[in-house]
């Protein structure tokens, strides 16, 4: 626990953790209230949930710069110094992903919520609001974050988790979600069936089991 609560702070103090954090729910009620406004003026009908999918995208370049923060203050090299020279180093990375996953979580429930909440109000309701998907958009970008996380766990700091993590899911994963249907097994793709998606071969538990396989 003591690891945990230094983990915590230290997350607190890092100017990057905090400005994705921030960012990622502001950009969040952005997008809601805009790609709701848009759908409203364009005549089409669509609901809360319908606006948080679309938003999906977007929002996770935000969670996965929060999952690599932990390591922005890493030079090259050190974080495998520190586990190596540390004696308790599967705990101290245990504790890093803690409270990185803590984070994750929370950022990703008020963001969702912040979307969802400015998409309402410009659709006036936009029928019934479903608790479900939206925990399941929550849970999408949790796994998103804790992906791009550990990417920077292997990779020992900052930039090629960041970069590889991006392009991931704002560049691979659009690619070849255009082309073939075998996008389904990408990460981001198999966690957005939390949100209640159709796909012919995953449904959403087995969709989360391949996210959470990445």
């Amino acid at each position: 626990m003591n690891a945990l609560a230094a983990e915590l702070d230290e997350l607190r103090t890092l100017p990057l953790a905090v400005a994705a954090a921030v960012g990622t729910v502001v950009v969040g009620a952005v997008l809601g209230a805009a790609l709701a406004a848009a759908a409203r003026e364009a005549g089409v009908a669509v609901t809360v949930v319908d606006v948080v999918a679309q938003a999906l995208l977007f929002l996770q370049a935000g969670i996965v710069l929060l999952g690599v923060a932990p390591f922005g203050h890493e030079q090259p090299g050190q974080l495998r110094t520190s586990l190596a020279a540390v004696p308790g180093r599967i705990r101290l990375a245990a504790a890093k992903t803690a409270a990185a996953a803590l984070a994750l979580a929370v950022t990703a429930v008020v963001t969702v919520a912040a979307t969802a909440g400015a998409a309402a109000v410009v659709l006036r309701g936009g029928g019934a609001i479903e608790l479900g998907p939206l925990l399941g958009a929550a849970a999408a970008l949790l796994l998103v974050g804790l992906l791009a996380h550990a990417l920077a766990l292997l990779a020992g700091s900052l930039v090629p988790a960041l970069v590889i993590g991006l392009a991931l899911v704002l560049v691979v994963s659009p690619l070849l979600g255009a082309v073939t249907e075998h996008a389904r097994w990408l990460p981001d793709r198999a966690a957005a069936l939390l949100l209640g998606h159709e796909d012919p071969v995953l449904v959403p538990a087995t969709g989360t089991l391949v996210a959470l396989g990445w």
